[in-house]
C-alpha cells in the first residue's frame, strides 16, 4: 500500500513540474502578443499629425543604382521608439525591415519589451507589388507582409516557434533554431545602429 501511494505521489509531481514550463511558455507568449497587438493598434493609428511613437528611417540602395554581383538592391529600415521623460532616453520599441535583393523580396519585423530585449521576430517573403506601393513617405509599409514563420523569445531563449498552422514549443529543429539565432543577431545590430543614429540628435 505503501509503495503505491508512493508511486502516486510521484507521478503526481512529475506531472506538475512537467506543467510548470509549459505554464510559463504560454504566460510568455500571451505577454508578448499583448504587447505585440498593443504596439500594433497604436501603429495602426498612427499619422503624421498625431503619431504615437518617434520614427527613424534608414535605406541602402535608395537610388535604385545597381550592386556589383547582386544587381538591384535596397534595404529599408523603420524604427519606432519612445523617449522616457524621466531619464529623456531613447527606448527601441519596434522595427520594420524590408530587402530587395535581385527578384527576391522579403520583410521582417522585431518587437522589445520594456527592458530592451527582442521577444519576437518575423520573417516572410515581401510581395513587391504591395510593398512597394507608396502613400506619402516612401519607406511606409501599405500593409503588413503575411508572417511565414515567427520566433517568440523569453530571457534570450526560443520559447515558441511558429510557420504556417504548425506550432512549437519544443522540440525545435536545427534550422528553426538558426532562423532564431539569426533573428537575435539582426536585432542586435539594429540595436546598434540605432544608438548610433539616436546620438546624432
Amino acid at each position: 500500500m505503501t509503495r503505491f501511494l508512493f508511486t502516486l505521489l510521484w507521478l503526481f509531481i512529475t506531472q506538475v513540474a512537467a506543467a510548470q514550463p509549459a505554464d510559463r511558455v504560454a504566460d510568455a507568449v500571451a505577454e508578448i502578443r499583448r504587447l505585440y497587438n498593443e504596439v500594433s493598434e497604436k501603429l495602426a493609428r498612427d499619422t503624421l499629425q498625431t503619431p504615437e511613437f518617434y520614427r527613424a528611417d534608414i535605406t541602402m540602395g535608395a537610388n535604385d543604382k545597381l550592386w556589383t554581383a547582386i544587381g538591384a538592391y535596397q534595404r529599408r529600415v523603420q524604427f519606432y521608439f519612445e523617449i522616457t521623460e524621466e531619464t529623456r532616453t531613447e527606448r527601441l520599441v519596434k522595427a520594420h525591415e524590408k530587402v530587395s535583393f535581385g527578384k527576391r523580396t522579403y520583410a521582417a519585423e522585431y518587437l522589445f519589451n520594456p527592458k530592451g530585449d527582442l521577444v519576437f521576430y518575423a520573417i516572410a517573403p515581401a510581395d513587391r507589388a504591395a510593398t512597394d506601393s507608396l502613400v506619402g513617405d516612401p519607406l511606409e509599409y501599405v500593409s503588413q507582409p503575411q508572417i511565414n514563420a515567427s520566433c517568440h523569445y523569453a530571457k534570450a531563449k526560443l520559447i515558441q516557434f511558429v510557420k504556417g498552422s504548425e506550432t512549437k514549443q519544443q522540440g525545435f529543429l536545427a534550422r528553426e533554431k538558426e532562423l532564431a539565432q539569426d533573428g537575435q543577431a539582426r536585432a542586435k545590430l539594429l540595436k546598434t545602429i540605432f544608438a548610433a543614429l539616436v546620438k546624432l540628435n
